[in-house]
């Protein structure tokens, strides 16, 4: 993955000793996105988000080897980094521009694929990005853009739009990389 540029600007405050709460904004853009085993390319032309640092944020930032061999929660794996380089946020607002354009991407890259393995793993990122684009509010002023309200609970559930997550990407695989649906 890469990122064209990334914004961040926030309005933190020390509400404990290490421990920081407010506002944070981040835009990235450009993001690019390369499947070595599928030659996939991708592009999302923009991710804007809005938080703010929740009360149980992060006492202080951790070395990179405390990051990797952190414990896991059920959180998705970007959120546990984020949150232990910056702080917990409870509830993101998010816009997503240009992710209906990916999945017509990996449609096509489905389609001209030359075995049934990497059709099925094209078929694996379409199910990913249709559930995720689906649950997306669009905006009228932007259509190629849709809005994302996602909110992380204490005990490890991520909502988007009031959608539990977990449910949507909990699959498992046949012996060729197929998905199986719950």
């Amino acid at each position: 993955v890469t990122v064209g540029s990334l914004t961040f600007n926030s309005a933190l405050s020390e509400k404990d000793p290490e421990a920081y709460t407010g506002s944070a904004n981040a835009t990235l853009s450009n993001i690019g996105f390369f499947d070595a085993d599928t030659q996939f390319k991708g592009t999302i032309p923009q991710i804007a988000m809005t938080t703010s640092l929740a009360d149980r944020a992060a006492k202080s930032p951790m070395t990179k080897e405390q990051v990797r061999t952190r414990p896991q929660s059920g959180y998705p794996d970007f959120f546990n980094v984020f949150s232990f380089l910056f702080g917990a946020p409870e509830r993101v607002q998010t816009t997503v521009t240009g992710l209906d354009a990916v999945n017509a991407q990996l449609q096509q890259a489905m389609i001209s694929a030359k075995t049934p393995d990497m059709r099925a793993k094209f078929l694996q990122g379409i199910l990913g990005v249709s559930a995720i684009s689906g649950m997306g509010k669009p905006l009228p002023a932007d259509p190629a853009s849709k809005y994302y309200d996602v909110v992380f609970s204490k005990d490890g559930n991520v909502m988007i739009n009031g959608t539990d997550f977990g449910a949507l990407v909990t699959t498992t695989t046949t012996a060729n990389g197929a998905p199986v649906l719950p």
